[in-house]
């Protein structure tokens, strides 16, 4: 019988009609957060400059290996500059992560079937939201998941590819490889099954990424000067190193990380497996799930907490991946009709955690959730009433993420765009929730009586608010 006949399909194959479905679904969304930083102004320098150079100009360069740019720009060469395109080129990603979490699960539980860990790990606010966006951290998730399948299917060769491709994304890409080097050589000296040679083995798959790594950045040190960042980047403010309140203040942030969004049911979860877990083989996968959570965690927490803006929900997503392995590992050693109730509250849990939305007065990690959705025809909606009003974009002031060209959102030729609040020319001024800044008073200086609003929107759960300064209108 043809395996693809309807009657034979499994939930994890009709996951990849449901990746593709749900790219075309949103294929007319702009780029949102930082992928407008890291995917279309990168792609768009590149496009434009026919890819004569790897050097991004200072003003949009973070100091990260620009190959994902490079390679949106080498989409639209080859299919057109279009948002379809872009969304599109992150389906061969999405479905990498897709089969590499079917071949892992074959790996740990090969007499399971694979679906409750492939809806597990897709119903996370971040990885669903991450999903929908035209995103390089769906990259980084890919090549980390494949790096693992490499490792425990004993395939250097594709570790080797796929660390490679990870260094070359970001830094934070050559952070998390060398976590997963870490972990390696934990569980092989656990095992006992480390010597020189074990060890030279396990270094070979990544050495190709770290010699290209380093090379790119004493090659981009060579023509800049700095590396990371430098005191003038507009991005310095986050890497600026905090006083030992701040670490402390940093911890309290991280801790609110792990439970936000419904992440608070996986340790409901984790709590109830520590006190019932008793079969050495589901305990010694938990272990191993909790050993790659704290190596990420080795690796990746000390530069954010001891910085002042680094702990943004998708820096932590290799550590939520550790977790959900983690966690998972546990709801297996459960009996089979507690497993099925577990299963619905993590999910419903995760489904649940797009809805946690905050006063205004409390950043709100808008690409981490699903709950952004709304923003893309309210940000249109206003645009064109800006349009049928003769108000140039130029004079509306706003905050991130909204400042900058429209061109760098939804590829149109248009390089009008809204201003940051700090120009001279505004004579408007554009409230968001979207921009962690709803409250008018904090979004400019000055008496409100003398601002009158023209405009208003309201989706849930973001709100939109145009104010005219009043001798503007005089």
């Amino acid at each position: 019988m043809n395996r693809w006949h309807p009657s034979q399909w499994q939930p994890s194959d009709l996951g990849y009609l449901l990746l593709f479905g749900i790219t075309l679904l949103v294929s007319n969304n702009p780029f949102f957060w930082d992928t407008i930083q890291l995917g279309a102004k990168h792609a768009t320098w590149f496009y434009d400059q026919q890819f004569n150079t790897l050097l991004l100009p200072e003003e949009m360069d973070s100091g990260h290996p620009p190959l994902f740019g490079l390679y949106l720009a080498t989409c639209w060469l080859a299919f057109g500059k279009s948002l379809l395109v872009s969304h599109l080129a992150m389906l061969p990603f999405l479905w990498g992560i897709l089969v590499a979490l079917q071949r892992l699960h074959q790996q740990w539980f090969p007499d399971r079937p694979a679906w409750p860990l492939v809806l597990w790990i897709f119903a996370d606010p971040l990885i669903a939201s991450q999903s929908v966006l035209i995103s390089p951290d769906i990259i980084l998730l890919c090549c980390l998941l494949w790096v693992l399948v490499g490792w425990y299917q004993d395939r250097p060769k594709l570790q080797a590819l796929f660390i490679i491709i990870m260094g070359l994304v970001s830094m934070r890409g050559m952070m998390t490889a060398f976590a997963l080097f870490l972990f390696q050589c934990i569980i092989c000296v656990s095992n006992r099954q480390m010597n020189i040679r074990k060890f030279i083995s396990m270094l070979l798959p990544y050495l190709p990424g770290g010699l290209l790594a380093l090379a790119f950045l004493y090659w981009h040190y060579q023509q800049t000067g700095w590396w990371g960042f430098h005191s003038d980047s507009p991005w310095a403010p986050s890497f600026a190193r905090v006083n030992g309140q701040g670490v402390v203040w940093n911890i309290l942030i991280l801790g609110w990380r792990m439970v936000d969004h419904g992440r608070i049911w996986w340790w409901v979860l984790a709590i109830l497996s520590i006190i019932t877990i008793k079969k050495d083989i589901w305990r010694n996968q938990a272990q191993a799930g909790m050993l790659l959570t704290l190596c990420f965690a080795i690796i990746l927490l000390p530069n954010m907490l001891t910085r002042a803006h680094l702990l943004a929900h998708r820096y932590l997503l290799p550590i939520f991946i550790g977790m959900h392995f983690w966690g998972y590992a546990w709801w297996c050693s459960f009996a089979p009709r507690l497993q099925k109730k577990i299963l619905l509250l993590i999910i419903t849990g995760f489904l649940t955690g797009n809805l946690w939305i905050y006063p205004p007065s409390i950043s709100q990690g808008w690409d981490a959730t699903l709950a952004h959705i709304p923003w893309y025809n309210m940000r249109k909606d206003i645009i064109d009433f800006a349009d049928q009003q003769h108000i140039p974009l130029s004079t509306i002031g706003t905050h991130f993420p909204m400042v900058g060209p429209i061109k760098y959102r939804t590829l149109e030729q248009r390089e009008d765009g809204f201003e940051s609040m700090d120009t001279d020319r505004i004579q408007y001024v554009l409230v968001s929730n979207i921009n962690n800044t709803s409250d008018f008073d904090s979004v400019h200086d000055g008496e409100k009586e003398a601002w009158k609003l023209i405009y208003s929107d309201y989706h849930w759960p973001i709100t939109v608010e145009l104010y005219q300064l009043s001798s503007a209108t005089q």
